[in-house]
C-alpha cells in the first residue's frame, strides 16, 4: 500500500497552508517556520527521542522483549518531559540538547515498566537508576598524540 502523500511535504509548505491547524514533525532537522505571524517549531521525531532510552531501558533491565506498554510508558514520559512554553511555540518534543536527560528518563520509566510487567531478568530490589546511569555512554574524547610525520 503506498504512503499518503497529499499531507506529505516539507514544514515551509505545510504549516502555512494548515490555518494554524497544522502540525509539523520530519524524520531529519528542519528549521522553524513562519506562519501567521508566529515562529513554529518543527519536531525531528524518528527515532530521536524514543529509541535510545527504550533500548538503553532493554539492556538495563535484562528485558526478555519490549512489549507495547513499555512503548506507552516511553511515549508518556516524553510528552510529560515537553515544557509548556515549547508547547506554546509549538513544538511537539524538548529541544534536542535535552536528548540526554530525555533518554535517561524514558530508559528509566520504561525498565521500571519491564521489571513491573515481568518481562526483565533484574528484580525488583535492583537499582535501575544505578544500572542506566552505569550504562549509559558519555561522549569522552581524548586528545589524540600522534606520531610526526617523517620526511
Amino acid at each position: 500500500r503506498p504512503r499518503p502523500t497529499a499531507a506529505e511535504g516539507p514544514p515551509a509548505g505545510v504549516v502555512p497552508g494548515g490555518g494554524g491547524r497544522a502540525v509539523a514533525r520530519a524524520g531529519v532537522p528542519f528549521p522553524p517556520v513562519e506562519s501567521g505571524g508566529r515562529t513554529r517549531l518543527v519536531g525531528q521525531s524518528n527515532n530521536v527521542f524514543i529509541f535510545p532510552g527504550v533500548g538503553l531501558s532493554a539492556i538495563a533491565a535484562g528485558a526478555r522483549e519490549v512489549t507495547d506498554e513499555m512503548f506507552l510508558v516511553a511515549a508518556t514520559t516524553l510528552a510529560e518531559l515537553v515544557p509548556a512554553s515549547r508547547i506554546a511555540d509549538g513544538g511537539l518534543y524538548p529541544r534536542l540538547a535535552d536528548l540526554r536527560r530525555v533518554s535517561r528518563a524514558i530508559a528509566v520509566a520504561v525498565a521500571r515498566e519491564a521489571v513491573g510487567s515481568g518481562v526483565a531478568r533484574v528484580g525488583p530490589d535492583e537499582d535501575i537508576e544505578a544500572i542506566i546511569e552505569r550504562l549509559m555512554w558519555t561522549p569522552d574524547y581524548r586528545e589524540h598524540r600522534g606520531t610526526s610525520s617523517r620526511t
